[in-house]
């Protein structure tokens, strides 16, 4: 604890550091990002974390670092693109919850129909906001939130506070092309159900209809639509929180990947 409090100017610099980096998580990230969470309370956690977090980077500063305000400059930018590269691994995850439940309100019906979404203060669909409120709980009980401060954590063993790092386009390159991909391949996964059981609804219907001209097809398949929906959504939960496990080990192998990106000597394509 000594060693915590004991800060000279090259430790007060590094403090600085750490918390630009661990800034973004309490910003943006799923939970602590919340416009519900107070800023104060944001900018205690952040200074809290990295306090915390401050006697495990004892690795030497660059030299000049202080000398320079260029230098210094890009230090810090560098610290809190990392720090935005991890959130945003995280915040895909939770676009992909969202991203079905909207494509599961379209083909319901209520896709026209938009609330608040308190976390984000965006407009989103129901379904999209009940999914995304899903995933938050169960991202929760399967302690997501500790793999995203375990996941920032080991970023230091490979890019230490301050020290340049040979590429960035490597984890950027890791986010925008694994993590979308990961995006589009988690909300299919989600919203498969739900699309299978109104596909096949819709079909048996058109068939009906062609049987039955003088049916009125609209007004029979709204309801029918939102019933069957509905029922499918309800029944396919279990099946979402078994794909939000596996979501949720995916990510911790994709800070296995953004590791090995930090630490690559050069970025490969």
């Amino acid at each position: 604890m000594d060693r915590l409090f004991a800060l000279t100017e090259s430790e007060m610099l590094r403090f600085l550091l750490i918390l630009a980096r661990v800034s973004p998580l309490m910003v943006t990230a799923p939970l602590w990002g919340s416009p519900l969470v107070p800023g104060q309370v944001r900018i205690f956690l952040a200074m809290l974390v990295s306090a915390l977090l401050l006697p495990a980077t004892r690795q030497a500063l660059p030299p000049g670092l202080l000398a320079s305000p260029f230098d210094l400059g890009l230090a810090v930018g560098q610290e809190i693109f990392l720090g935005f590269v991890v959130a945003e691994l995280a915040l895909l995850m939770f676009a992909a919850a969202q991203f079905a439940g909207q494509l599961a309100d379209i083909q319901i019906g209520f896709g026209i129909a938009n609330v608040l979404d308190p976390l984000t203060s965006a407009q989103v669909t129901l379904i999209g906001q009940l999914q995304y409120l899903g995933a938050l709980f169960v991202f929760l009980l399967l302690d997501g939130h500790h793999l995203l401060l375990r996941g920032l954590a080991d970023t230091f063993a490979v890019a230490p506070p301050g020290r340049p790092l040979a590429a960035l386009d490597a984890p950027l390159l890791l986010v925008v092309q694994r993590g979308g991909r990961m995006l589009f391949v988690l909300a299919a996964q989600i919203a498969a159900p739900v699309l299978t059981a109104l596909f096949l609804t819709n079909f048996a219907l058109a068939l009906v209809a062609r049987m039955l001209p003088q049916m009125n097809l609209f007004l029979v398949g709204m309801p029918v639509n939102v019933a069957v929906g509905l029922f499918a959504l309800a029944a396919s939960f279990p099946l979402f929180t078994g794909v939000w496990r596996g979501a949720i080990l995916n990510l911790r192998d994709q800070f296995g990947l953004l590791l090995t990106a930090l630490g690559a000597p050069a970025a490969h394509g």
